[in-house]
This record gives C-alpha cells, sequence and structure tokens, in this order.
C-alpha cells in the first residue's frame, strides 16, 4: 500500500531520499516517475538537482511541488494499491492536467484510490463513489452517475469543466511572450501556494554553502567558555544580587571559622561558665544560620529569575527571527534549546554553582586558617593546589567540548521524534517503521555515545583526584604526629589552634576535591547557558516594533486599505538572487485583486514581502500612502490577515483560535462561522468552547481553511490575503465563501469596515468576478488589468484561461 495524504509529508532530506523512500534506485523507473508527475523541471532548476537538501516539511519547495513529490513517492513505490488524499488541490489545472493523465489516471495497472474535488477528472475514472455525510450514497462509472442524476454538486459538468483547464502548452506560450530568455537566471525561487511562508526551492542555498545544502550545522563553540559568557550570566542574575551574594559568602566563611576559633578557645578557658562564651558563640553561629540563608534564597531565587528571563528574551527573539532562521534551523534543534540547555540552567547549573562557590571560599578559609596556625604545613599544600589544578585543566578541556557534543548530537533526536509522529501515516502505510526505528536509534546511539564519554571523563577525575587525596592526608597524617609534642615549645603556637588547623588541614583535601569537581561541573553546564544566550542575540526582523523605535504611523492609519507597490524587488537573503523583480502595480481600497501564474511565479513571495517576511531590496510597498517600511512591524501587520495554504491552529478551545484576545461577542463569532460553513461542524464538536486538537487534527484539512478564514473575517483588518485558502474544499461550499468574502470587501458582512482582498488561486472561476487581476511570472508582473480586460486582450495569457473557462460554461 501506498498513501499520499492530503498534507503532503515531506522527509528532511535530499529530492531522491524523498522520492525512493528507502526503496533501491531504478535510474529509468526513477526517470519516468519524475516526468509522470511534472518534476523534472523543477528538479533541473535545483543548484544540485535531485540531491538537493530539502529543509523540514519541506519548507523550500512549494505546495504544488510538495504534493508532487509525496505523489511521486507514492508512484516509484509501485504498490498494487495507492491511497490518494486530493494531491491534485495545491497544483495549477495544467500541471494537475498531467498529473491525471501520466501518473493517477486510468492508465498505470495499480489500484487507484483518488480523493478530489476536481471534478473534471471523474470522467477518466473507472469508478466514481458519492460521499454524503459520511456514507457513499452513490457507486458507478461517471456515465451511470450521470444519467442516474441527482448528483450535479458532486459529479459537476464533468466533461465540460475539464475544458475550463488550459491546454498543456497554453500557458508556457504566454509566458514565452511575456518574459525574455534574459531572465530565466532570476527564476530562483519556487514559492507558489507557500502560506506558511516557505521561501523559494532555489532562493534558500546560499553561494557559500556546500552544494544543494540548506539546513546549516549547529553552531557550537569550542574552547573555554568565554568571560562573557559568566559576564552575561551575572548581569542576568543582577549585579547588586551578585555583589551581595560573593559578600556574604566572605561574610559566613569568616563568621564560620570565627565560631570554630571562639569554641576552640572557649575549651580549656577557666572561666567556661562565664555568659559571654555562650553569648558570642551564640552570635557567631545565628550570623551563620542567617548568612546562609540569605545567600542560598538570594543565589537560587536570581539564578532562576536570571533562567527566566533568559527563556523570555530567547522567545522573543525567535519569534522575531527572520524567516531564513527557521529554513536553515529545524525544529528539533529550538526545541533542544527550549528543553534540555533550558532545563540545565533552571535545575543543575544553580545546584553546581551553588556548591562550587561554597567549596571555594571553604577551601580558602581553611588555607588562611593554616597560614596562620601552622605555616610549615603549607608545603604539602603547594603540591596538592598544583596537582589538583593540572588535573582540573586536563578534565575541563576534554568535558567542556563532550558535553557541547552531547548538546549538539541531542538535536536530531528532537527532530527525529517530531517529524516522526507528523509523518507516522505514511511510514506506517508504505511499511517503512523498521526503517524509520533503526535511523531513531542510530540518532539516540550518537548521543549516547557522548555521555557515555562524559561520564567516562568524570570517573577519570574522580581516580586522579581521590589519589592525590589520599597521598595528601598521609602527609598531613605524619606531620601531625611529628609536631604533637613540639608544637608548643618550639613555635609556641596554642596546642588548641595547631588542633583546629590540622583538623582542616585533615578536611581540605576532600574539600579542594569536591571544589574541582563542582567547578568543572560548573564551567561543563555553563556551556548550557553559553547556547541560550546565543539565541538571545538572533538577528530580529526590521523594521522593529513601534516599542522598539519603529516608525508610528499617522492618525487615522490605514483609511481603506488602498495598496501601491512601487517598483518592490526581494529576495530571501543577502547572497540570493531576487524573488521578485521590479514589481508595480496599485489596488484600490476596497476592491479585490486576483494572482495567477505558475508554480515560481512569485505569488506567495509577493504576499511575503507584503507581510515584510522577506528582504526588500529595491523599491516600496505604501499601504494608504504610507510606506510600510518605515513603520514598527506590529503596526503594519496588525492591518493584514492571512489565510495560508497550509491551515495553523492552536491547541485550546474553539474559541481561543478564533477570537485570541476575546474581543468579539459569540454572536458575531457564530455569524462568522455561519459565512464559512462551519457553523455545524462547531455545534458537533460541543460549541465554541470545545477543545480544538493539537495542530487543528479533529477537523478535515478543509475544515482547517475555513476555521483560519473566520479568524481572518474576525480581525480588524484592513486587508485580507487568502494563498489558496479554498482549495481543499469543494465547489459549491468554495462558491459560498467566495460570496462571504465579497460582502465582507464591500463590508456588508457586519463590519461595517470595506477591505481590500488579494487571492492567489489556481481555480479560473475563483477570481474571474475579482476586480483586478495579475499575471505573474518568474517574479515579474506580465500581465494586469481586469479580468474581463486581460480575456480579450489577443494572445494574452489570461485570455488562454478565461477562453478554457467560457468553455464550460457552454
Amino acid at each position: 500500500i501506498a498513501y499520499c495524504s492530503q498534507i503532503p509529508w515531506i522527509v528532511s532530506g535530499t529530492v531522491r531520499d524523498n522520492i525512493l523512500f528507502g526503496e533501491d534506485y531504478n535510474e529509468a523507473q526513477y526517470e519516468e516517475v519524475l516526468k509522470a508527475c511534472a518534476l523534472d523541471a523543477d528538479i533541473a532548476q535545483l543548484p544540485a538537482g535531485d540531491m538537493t537538501e530539502l529543509g523540514e516539511r519541506g519548507i523550500n519547495l512549494s505546495g504544488g511541488q510538495k504534493a508532487r513529490l509525496a505523489l511521486a513517492r507514492a508512484a516509484y513505490s509501485g504498490a498494487g494499491i495507492q491511497l490518494l488524499d486530493d494531491p491534485l488541490s495545491a497544483v495549477d489545472p495544467r500541471v494537475g492536467r498531467i498529473l491525471f493523465k501520466q501518473c493517477i489516471g486510468p492508465e498505470g495497472g495499480t489500484t487507484r484510490l483518488l480523493v478530489t474535488h476536481q471534478r473534471q477528472h471523474l470522467p477518466g475514472c473507472h469508478r466514481v463513489l458519492v460521499m454524503r455525510g459520511g456514507r457513499v450514497v452513490a457507486d458507478g462509472s461517471y456515465a451511470q452517475l450521470s444519467a442516474a442524476g441527482g448528483f450535479s454538486a458532486e459529479l459537476g459538468g464533468g466533461c465540460a469543466e475539464a475544458a475550463a483547464e488550459l491546454d498543456d502548452a497554453a500557458y508556457d506560450e504566454g509566458i514565452t511572450d511575456a518574459v525574455t530568455a534574459s531572465h530565466t537566471a532570476e527564476a530562483t525561487a519556487s514559492d507558489d501556494g507557500k502560506g506558511d511562508g516557505s521561501s523559494g526551492a532555489d532562493a534558500e542555498f546560499e553561494t557559500g554553502k556546500p552544494h544543494g545544502r540548506l539546513i546549516d550545522a549547529e553552531d557550537r563553540a569550542t574552547g573555554s567558555v568565554e568571560s562573557r559568557v559568566y559576564a552575561d550570566y551575572c548581569r542576568y542574575i543582577g549585579v547588586t544580587t551578585t555583589v551581595f551574594i560573593f559578600a556574604s559568602l566572605l561574610l559566613g566563611q569568616a563568621a564560620y571559622l570565627g565560631s570554630e576559633y571562639w569554641l576552640a578557645t572557649w575549651a580549656p578557658a577557666a572561666d567556661q561558665h562565664d555568659p559571654k562564651w555562650l553569648y558570642v558563640y551564640a552570635i557567631l553561629v545565628a550570623a551563620v544560620i542567617v548568612i546562609s540563608l540569605a545567600r542560598a534564597l538570594a543565589f537560587f531565587e536570581s539564578t532562576f529569575s536570571a533562567s527566566t528571563l533568559m527563556n523570555e528574551q530567547m522567545t522573543v527573539r525567535v519569534l522575531r527571527a527572520p524567516l531564513s532562521f527557521f529554513h536553515t534551523n529545524p525544529t528539533g534543534r529550538i526545541l533542544n534549546r527550549f528543553s534540555k540547555d533550558q532545563g540545565v540552567a533552571d535545575d543543575l547549573l544553580p545546584q553546581v554553582a551553588f556548591d562550587a562557590l561554597q567549596s571555594i571560599f571553604m577551601v580558602l578559609g581553611a588555607i588562611v586558617l593554616v597560614c596562620i596556625a601552622v605555616p610549615w604545613v603549607l608545603p604539602t599544600l603547594v603540591p596538592l593546589l598544583i596537582g589538583f589544578a593540572y588535573v582540573r585543566k586536563r578534565y575541563i578541556t576534554t568535558s567542556r567540548e563532550v558535553k557541547r557534543f552531547d548538546a549538539v548530537t541531542r538535536s536530531p533526536i528532537y527532530a527525529s521524534f517530531g517529524a516522526t509522529l507528523k509523518g507516522l501515516p505514511t511510514i506506517r502505510a508504505f511499511g517503512a517503521g523498521g526503517r524509520f526505528k533503526e535511523a531513531f536509534v542510530r540518532d539516540l546511539d550518537a548521543n549516547g555515545a557522548w555521555w557515555f564519554a562524559f561520564i567516562a571523563t568524570a570517573r577519570w577525575i574522580g581516580f586522579r583526584l581521590d589519589a592525590i587525596s589520599a597521598v595528601m592526608l598521609t602527609v598531613a597524617s605524619i606531620l601531625a604526629m611529628a609536631i604533637h609534642d613540639k608544637a608548643s615549645s618550639l613555635y609556641l603556637v596554642s596546642p588548641r589552634l595547631v588542633g583546629l588547623a590540622l583538623a582542616h588541614v585533615l578536611n581540605l583535601s576532600g574539600s579542594m576535591q569536591w571544589a574541582v569537581r563542582q567547578t568543572a561541573e560548573a564551567e561543563n553546564n555553563i556551556t548550557s547557558v553559553e547556547r541560550m544566550l546565543g539565541y538571545t542575540r538572533l538577528r530580529a526582523e526590521v523594521p522593529p516594533r513601534v516599542a522598539e523605535g519603529g516608525g508610528t504611523p499617522p492618525a487615522g492609519w490605514p483609511g481603506g486599505g488602498r495598496l501601491v507597490f512601487d517598483g518592490v524587488s526581494a529576495r530571501y537573503r543577502p547572497s540570493l538572487a531576487p524573488v521578485l523583480t521590479d514589481l508595480t502595480f496599485t489596488v484600490e481600497a476596497g476592491s479585490s485583486c486576483g494572482m495567477v501564474g505558475r508554480t515560481g511565479s512569485g505569488k506567495s513571495s509577493l504576499m511575503l514581502a507584503l507581510f515584510r517576511l522577506i528582504e526588500i531590496t529595491g523599491g516600496r510597498i505604501l499601504v494608504d500612502g504610507v510606506d510600510s517600511g518605515k513603520i514598527g512591524l506590529d503596526a503594519l501587520r496588525q492591518q493584514l490577515a492571512i489565510i495560508p495554504q497550509d491551515p495553523v491552529l492552536f491547541s485550546g478551545s474553539l474559541r481561543s483560535n478564533m477570537d485570541p484576545w476575546n474581543a468579539c461577542a459569540d454572536a458575531r463569532l457564530w455569524q462568522v462561522l455561519r459565512q464559512v460553513q462551519l457553523a455545524a461542524a462547531v455545534r458537533k464538536l460541543g460549541g465554541l468552547d470545545a477543545r480544538m486538537a493539537e495542530a487543528g487534527n479533529n477537523l478535515s484539512v478543509g475544515q482547517r481553511q475555513l476555521f483560519c478564514l473566520a479568524r481572518a473575517l474576525l480581525q480588524d483588518a484592513h486587508i485580507l490575503a487568502l494563498d489558496e485558502a479554498t482549495a481543499n474544499v469543494d465547489r459549491a461550499t468554495d462558491a459560498l465563501i467566495q460570496s462571504a468574502l465579497r460582502n465582507a470587501v464591500r463590508g456588508t458582512d457586519g463590519s461595517g469596515r470595506r477591505r481590500t482582498l488579494l487571492v492567489i488561486a489556481h481555480r479560473i472561476d475563483t477570481i474571474m468576478d475579482c476586480d483586478q487581476l495579475l499575471v505573474l511570472s518568474r517574479g515579474r508582473l506580465v500581465e494586469q488589468g481586469p479580468p474581463a480586460e486581460l480575456a480579450c486582450k489577443p494572445e494574452g495569457t489570461f485570455a488562454r484561461l478565461s477562453q478554457a473557462a467560457a468553455a464550460s460554461e457552454t
């Protein structure tokens, strides 16, 4: 069995890896599948051909390319049964015709179950099943069902609708006339249908990267942890708090040594019953307790606040990072910083660092006392200190890098686990569970090997520190016996002070060993803070928010939503070729504008430029006369709403997904749900307070798109953008949605506000009633004007489309 899901699942790997999906490579069969799925031309444009690396979820492919890649996977498998869940919704009519004719249609020798809203292909199917309310209400050939009647809503015009598609060469001829061959080099982005903000296929490969590579290697510092990391961590803790902690450590150790000295002096005193001994000792002990509690409370409270603050800044920076950051950094890598590294900063590092600081001050206190009381012991301490320092240096040089490798190799585990969960239906359908399990185990082994290496280094230092401590204890014991009878007579030192000092000497080796261990462990764990700080310095989008210095729009802006592109050129990242070139057009306020074009024409890139998700390298975008590049991003995006091709929904209630700010009354929510034909489905789920599953999995893909449309209609935005927003719904529902959108544009939907509407669609009838039409190719505008005017343009690209659509009405 082979399965092609409605939302294509793309494996992070090369194009060839995704098509073969574990099967052996057969060149002839492979080339045949590429041609049948209309992928040969797309692959030829990629920098490394079919060995080009695809990002997570295929983020550097268009929606149509992802659908064809998933279809090619099913076709190459040669499975006897192939389940194809609406693979044609994301492609334009020409490509859909090619796919059905060469890959899906009646020829092929396998059993194919095709779920589709593309009714023009039904006459080419051997059998047609009509479903209503989860039941099969009709089963037969297209001719039989058409003759029976009663299924016109599902079957549509059939052969007549097939004529509504562009013939294989028509579109290409129009594009060739409009765009010269000199512009071919600029066609470096394949971004059609990426409502989620994914980039063009070629646009994601920088000239400085290995050929065909997309994902950056995870950054990993080397060498000792920079002093700047410690300084930044102290700043997050707070300078005042840091000074207080160190002062309390010093005072606490002084009070502790003072209490022991007082106790040693009190023991042989003749006036032991004098209350002063008890009072002073009680004060010193109380001081030790109070200072210890105060510094512990201050330390752990401040370190937790510091990790919380770093987490908040990481979150803000990641959310405001440029789009290219998410293209080159897998989700698992980001999750690793927010989970494991955050956990270390929250739990392990404070405990280890506190122990290390206390151990250091205890050792320093003991050394000071020994220097005062029995200075002849110092010669034994110097070799001890040198030995401990040497062993620590050798250990930390290795363990620090091992810890970094442990963190880096953990990221693929998160990425692999998350990707496998999302693609579980596809993996099980292809019987590839064993292969993915082996790959996951390999990632675990790689990470486990570094963890084992870290444990081994800990055992290495433990053995050597124990050996040095044993030597030190032996020497100290011999010295203690040697000076037992001579301390008072030769050196005029109080025996009680000698006893106190020697007691500290005996404990000193253990304290020094613990200090070495904990300081080394603290430096190992500080590498997590080092990685977190890297995310707090991520480059942010520009221009900044209004509160951060971005421009403030004038009062009363926007007035109506008039949109002007004035010579706009754009690219995804520096050093990449432009994906939009010198676009100039105007969309009047309260009007609708449709956009058509082949895969890679720049339609979705235009949307991304409007939202300033990609870099504008030339020209300007004006919204009601205000340059969008000179106002804060938050002010701009509050006036824009988009319904992406890949719907985005969040866990929570249906209400929170529709109205995150709880700004609308229930009556308004139900009104919008009725407009998008979701009211019945929401009631069936339990009403507005029903639970929304993760990513909206308790809704069909079409319902998710409609839900996103409802959310956008509720938003108080002047410009509404639709990127194939109704691709996964049937034509009858699509017609109702288009009616609701027309009401939204006119302000007759209950909001009282006229909106400007931008529509990307493959269905010609969806954009036929727009006020204006843009025909794009390779990032350039080749035709623009009212649809009726373009339809009458001799030899025009859109004229061919409209003539084919008119044929379906006859």
